[in-house]
């Protein structure tokens, strides 16, 4: 009985993906050449990288499914739950994440609008690297949408106006280049807080208009200057500089990722500052055919930040909020969209064409493993926050959540909601995993199996290879990028 060919749902081919062969061939002799260079890269991107050779990979362990009524059996293999890069991942976050948000946090019957702040050039690499200065950025900009809701409440007349909203920093664009932002999902209106036990009540509210969103980008500006100032991050000097980071210095090779990816540029070896390659066709071509960019139907910019508020969701309409909540929580990458030139090269095709035209970048396999070191975020740094009265401990807020989960039995704790595997498929999908492609009954998880030598006893017992994929050693390639220094 193979366990990779159910009619239903068939466990997707980890190994033959573009992404699995480039780190399965380059990734040890990438970090080899990273360690000549200095320190190498930090224990954290390493594992990140090292843990996605093993995701989706039956050899490494698998959980086995098999139907009572007909004994029908099939694998799925384990995840590695990287924060990072990985599409299967990321897209199990973003759909688990749309998924609770929409169904025991977001408030039903109320309008969303999203807010996405972008960062100026002059900051981006530094909010990608240092964590403290993009959690300076996100409480400015979450603070002036606040305050201009609750006031705007205020002036209306409501008694406590309170509003809420979740944010998801991403890091990466449609090329995979560092582009830190911030996107804000909040309630377009205000809640109006009564004494305890009284009810709360939802007021729509004026909509934003141009000069409201100029004036929350003027007002975010200022407070992540003032925010910087305070924590010592700014010059004193006119206009005021960024404070070099000590930080960078202990991680050359991690700070040369961050700067080439952020500037789409090779950021190691012999070709280092020179600009990616990209293909497509030139932009006075009339045949051009690409993705045409409308104008920001309200947006405004200042002092190199950039608001777009055009996005609405209206009130009732959940599936439309939960797609919105998986845009903003969506993957960096998708493997649909890279592929093997004949020359060996990765060609990554992008989702809008750029203004010149481009609609691919060209990627030695090298340059691809330095743009995914910049994906991997700092571990212990939240992506999703919750914010005013959605916030975990917020006055009022159990009075406009949907639902509340159960305490578990013998505890005063309640449960956080967790969606299962097979449930998310289902949702997003529209099929369920867990039918039988026999007798299409409804198949129960047996074990999990992690140890080794079940793992090649199992396998063998199926006639499915027992030993994982072959990983290419460390070694110096013609033309290697190392230089030996020679000292007198």
């Amino acid at each position: 009985m193979p366990l990779r060919g159910s009619e239903c749902y068939r466990p997707r081919e980890a190994e033959s993906t573009v992404l699995f062969r480039v780190l399965s061939e380059h990734l040890d002799r990438f970090l080899d050449q990273t360690r000549a260079l200095g320190n190498g890269l930090p224990a954290f991107v390493v594992r990140e990288l090292r843990a996605f050779l093993r995701c989706g990979v039956m050899e490494y362990g698998f959980m086995r499914v098999r139907c009572p009524s007909c004994r029908h059996e099939m694998a799925v293999p384990f995840s590695c739950k990287c924060r990072g890069f990985c599409p299967s991942c990321g897209g199990r976050f973003m759909a688990q994440q749309a998924a609770h948000l929409v169904d025991y946090v977001l408030p039903k019957d109320t309008p969303y609008r999203q807010w996405v702040l972008t960062l100026p050039y002059d900051l981006r690499l530094r909010a990608a690297y240092d964590p403290k200065v993009m959690d300076i950025v996100t409480k400015a900009f979450v603070g002036a949408v606040q305050g201009y809701y609750e006031d705007l409440g205020a002036v209306a007349g409501l008694s406590k106006p309170s509003w809420g909203g979740v944010s998801v920093v991403q890091r990466f664009g449609s090329a995979i280049q560092l582009t830190p932002h911030v996107h804000l999902v909040g309630i377009d209106g205000a809640f109006a807080l009564g004494p305890p036990g009284a009810r709360t009540v939802f007021h729509p509210l004026i909509s934003p208009g141009p000069a409201d969103v100029d004036l929350i980008v003027r007002t975010v500006a200022k407070r992540v200057m003032s925010g910087l100032r305070r924590a010592g991050l700014l010059t004193s000097e006119d206009p005021p500089l960024l404070v070099q980071d000590s930080e960078s210095e202990q991680e050359p090779v991690l700070a040369a990722c961050y700067a080439g990816a952020a500037t789409m540029r090779v950021a190691l070896g012999e070709q280092a500052g020179q600009r990616l390659t990209r293909l497509g066709q030139p932009t006075d071509d009339p045949e051009l055919d690409r993705t045409e960019r409308p104008a920001p139907l309200l947006g405004a910019k200042a002092s190199g930040f950039d608001l777009h508020a055009g996005v609405t969701v209206k009130a009732g309409d959940r599936d439309q909020l939960e797609r919105l909540i998986r845009y903003i929580c969506r993957p960096a990458l998708s493997h649909d969209r890279l592929e093997l030139t004949d020359d060996g090269r990765v060609s990554l095709r992008l989702k809008t064409a750029f203004s010149d035209g481009s609609t691919r970048i060209l990627l030695r396999p090298d340059e691809l493993i330095e743009r995914l070191c910049a994906l991997v975020p700092r571990p212990r740094k939240h992506r999703l926050r919750y914010h005013g009265l959605l916030a975990p401990a917020a006055k009022g807020r159990s009075q406009v959540v949907p639902a509340r989960v159960a305490p578990r039995p013998g505890t005063n704790r309640r449960q956080r909601p967790w969606i299962p595997w097979a449930a998310l498929l289902l949702r997003v999908f529209s099929f369920d995993p867990l039918v039988c492609p026999k007798c299409s009954g409804s198949m129960k998880i047996l074990s999990a199996i992690a140890e080794a030598k079940v793992i090649r006893k199992i396998l063998a017992c199926y006639g499915q290879p027992v030993d994982p994929p072959r990983i290419l050693p460390a070694r110096s390639p013609p033309g290697s990028d190392l230089y030996e220094i020679v000292y007198d």
